[in-house]
């Protein structure tokens, strides 16, 4: 009986595995034909894609030789009847590119013009240079009070107030009246100095600070002048170089000895500056 019911399942058991086998291959062959109608889909959608685009271009191109063709025929009738021939094609082209050159020429030639104008207001900048002012003699001599400088001094040429190199470090705005130099920053200066001396007496000066009115450094000449003639016309120049720390809003200046004869204070004779040198 065993073997009777073993031989009547084994084949509906080897009949059910078939189907399946069927089965997934029926699905395998679907699931593939899908998969090549899709690519072939795909392919002829670009190429679709891909003809129309040329035939859009050659179609714009043959409207622009058409154009063309057209100006090209109006140009020979003005020719004939004198009148000007109207840009067109390149023409057209090229005349824009002409006046952009036109404009971008101008511009740059513009920009050229703004830099030397700020450079000839402005100067040279210096990055290397020190901070350094100068005052020299307006000209004409000195005054019997040793304490009045009123007009005795000027600033040279060279020399811009306004400047920043200048106007950072220094405050020259009563310099043309009394000959002061106003420290903006602290720091080590190298003061200098030149002033030629007349006369027989005592001579020499003094470089004083404000506010204090305290003497820094001095410049003497005691010896008696040598030679002939009037001693009035006899000069003797004193020169002084120093290197002094001043402090912020410190004022310097130049101040005659009380026995002095007299001093000529021109741009020649009379000569003081400052250097920044450190911090």
């Amino acid at each position: 009986m065993d073997l009777e019911a073993n031989a009547v399942l084994l084949p509906s058991e080897r009949c059910h595995a078939c189907m399946l086998r069927r089965q997934r291959k029926t699905t395998r062959r679907f699931v593939r034909l899908c998969l090549f109608i899709a690519y072939n889909i795909l392919v002829l959608s670009v190429v679709l894609v891909i003809l129309w685009y040329f035939n859009n271009r050659l179609s714009r191109v043959e409207k622009d030789i058409g154009a063309i063709l057209e100006q090209r025929n109006a140009q020979v009738e003005n020719h004939k009847t004198g009148v000007p021939p109207p840009l067109m094609g390149t023409d057209v082209v090229e005349h824009k590119f002409q006046k952009e050159d036109t404009n971008s020429i101008s511009i740059e030639s513009t920009r050229r013009k703004r830099a030397a104008t700020r450079k000839k207001k402005k100067g040279k900048k210096c990055k290397n240079c020190l901070p350094v002012v100068q005052i020299e003699g307006k000209g004409g001599p000195g005054y019997t009070d040793k304490s009045n400088l009123t007009n005795l001094w000027k600033t040279p040429t060279w020399v811009n107030p306004s400047d920043k190199q200048i106007s950072k470090f220094y405050d020259m705005s009563s310099v043309q009246n009394n000959g002061r130099i106003k420290v903006k920053a602290g720091g080590l200066y190298m003061i200098y100095a030149q002033m030629t001396l007349t006369g027989l007496s005592k001579r020499g000066y003094h470089v004083k600070k404000e506010p204090m009115k305290t003497t820094i450094a001095s410049c003497a000449n005691h010896s008696q002048a040598e030679g002939h003639g009037d001693a009035n016309h006899i000069f003797r120049p004193c020169t002084l170089f120093t290197v002094l720390r001043l402090e912020k809003n410190d004022v310097v200046y130049l101040e005659e000895m009380d026995g002095n004869s007299n001093v000529l204070y021109t741009k020649l004779t009379a000569v003081f500056g400052l250097i920044r040198v450190g911090v």
